[in-house]
This record gives C-alpha cells, sequence and structure tokens, in this order.
C-alpha cells in the first residue's frame, strides 16, 4: 500500500492535484480495521484522515466512494508518474 500510494493523500491528489509526499496513515476506507485487502485501504496525509474519521455533525465527512473514486481514477490518468522510479521523474 505504502509503495502504491508513494505517501500521496488520495484526497490532496484527488481534489487538489496535489502530488506532494505527504506524512499521514494509512486509512481503511470501510472503516474496518480487520479488513486488510489492499482495495479497502488508502493513504490519507493527517488532516484528511481526521475528516475522514471524524463524527462530528457539524460537516459532512468524506464518504469512502469519494476516496475510492478520485484514488483510482487518478491513478489510472496518471499511472506513468505512480509507477516511475523517483529517479526518473522530473
Amino acid at each position: 500500500m505504502l509503495v502504491r500510494s508513494r505517501r500521496r493523500c488520495a484526497l490532496c491528489y484527488g481534489l487538489k492535484g496535489d502530488f506532494t509526499e505527504k506524512i499521514g496513515q494509512i486509512a481503511h476506507i470501510d472503516q474496518n480495521r480487520s479488513n486488510d485487502s489492499l482495495a479497502n485501504l488508502s493513504w490519507l496525509c493527517f488532516e484528511h484522515h481526521s475528516l475522514y474519521d471524524s463524527s462530528t455533525s457539524q460537516h459532512k465527512n468524506y464518504q469512502a466512494t469519494e476516496i475510492k473514486h478520485l484514488w483510482w481514477s487518478n491513478l489510472k490518468r496518471h499511472k506513468d508518474r505512480f509507477f516511475k522510479p523517483k529517479w526518473r521523474q522530473k
């Protein structure tokens, strides 16, 4: 999961096009910590992970479908960026 994401936050990238490396955490998209399938894991920066796991009623949290859609659609569109070694990117 870490290699696949290259520590790029799925929401930063999907919402803002920010492809920079982020300090963050692995998020369980379905919020079930026992489900460690690769399709259920995503790298989120601390800010987005906090918002995703938040249970406040003051705002609408990010939904699992948003993370999956944003991550996978951008992965397909920019697959060369994700799978090129860092030393080959410029």
